[in-house]
């Protein structure tokens, strides 16, 4: 694989003590349950008990999780989410926060551009978006087979780097 985010995850994985996994999303409103889905497909992949993994379903209000986050002392925040990035539905692409708009249309309770600098600042650690680009939000729909694929591209690539890394 030769695509950015393949490459993020695998330099910044690969060097991460900590690592909190934060998926964002509403399942009821098809593509962009994306991120639950992808962080309950990594939990359900891994072979082992990894002390060095919190993997937390933040759902449509991912701000409540900062003080669990927050507790658990990460190297490192990687945050799963659909996006509008203007790319093929199920493409996965990296978000970068500083870039997003403070006043971009979320359907969160609180926009990601904000929780992104709010975990980067707070817990001084290194926080990384990938985006699976969505083809439908909508109340009451399921999953395109598009970002079905893209789900369990990433799910796949983040499992095989956290069982390449020794436990501690």
């Amino acid at each position: 694989m030769n695509q950015a985010w393949d490459k993020l995850l695998d330099e910044e994985l690969t060097r991460a003590d900590r690592v909190a996994i934060l998926g964002v999303g509403n399942e009821r409103k098809g593509d962009d349950a994306a991120g639950v889905l992808c962080v309950a497909l990594i939990r359900r992949m891994l072979t082992a008990v990894r002390p060095d993994v919190l993997i937390i379903n933040g759902g449509a209000a991912p701000e409540n999780e900062t003080g669990h986050i927050r507790k658990y002392k990460p190297s490192h925040v990687l945050v799963i989410d659909a996006g509008l990035g203007g790319h093929a539905p199920g493409t996965i692409f990296v978000v970068d926060p500083k870039a997003v708009s403070v006043d971009d249309l979320s359907t969160h309770h609180l926009p990601l551009s904000l929780l992104l600098r709010y975990l980067e600042v707070s817990l001084e650690c290194r926080v990384i978006c990938l985006a699976i680009e969505p083809r439908l939000i909508a109340m009451d729909h399921g999953l395109s087979n598009e970002v079905k694929r893209g789900v369990a591209a990433l799910a796949e690539r983040v499992v095989g780097l956290l069982e390449r890394k020794p436990l501690l």
